[in-house]
């Protein structure tokens, strides 16, 4: 699992540092918030649909696909947008967790599975230690 965490976290990074630094950016206004369905009653995570124009004029709306509770953002925020030239309607909002919510979940994820598995895989050889250590204590 650790393995895997870590290559999708990689890659998501990798395409985020390059979306980040080639994409076109421009101003665009927040149209709505869509609630996520969810269990959870008053604690129901929002995710921003936003609206921007590219160079050429032609506006755009898109839905953003990053939730979160309370809502960043809320109808007519002003928002930075990050979008290629070719490719508008993959536009995403140009704050730190609709670029790197991916990257650093995933990332997270696989550091936490890598660190859990190696005290699993090693933990015979550290309680040896210890016992080792403890056996030369005095009486």
């Amino acid at each position: 699992m650790a393995s895997i965490c870590l290559l999708v976290a990689g890659g998501a990074s990798l395409y985020s540092w390059h979306f980040a630094h080639t994409a076109q950016r421009t101003l665009g206004t927040v149209t709505e918030l869509r609630a996520q369905e969810s269990e959870r009653g008053s604690d129901t995570p929002y995710a921003p649909t936003f609206r921007f124009r590219d160079a050429g004029g032609v506006e755009h709306t898109v839905e953003s696909d990053v939730y979160s509770y309370p809502p960043d953002h809320r109808v007519g925020d002003a928002v930075p947008v990050l979008y290629f030239r070719d490719h508008p309607q993959d536009a995403r909002i140009g704050e730190f967790w609709h670029l790197w919510f991916l990257p650093a979940l995933t990332g997270g994820l696989g550091v936490i599975s890598l660190s859990l598995g190696l005290v699993i895989l090693f933990w015979p050889q550290l309680v040896a230690k210890l016992k080792g250590r403890n056996s030369h204590l005095p009486s």
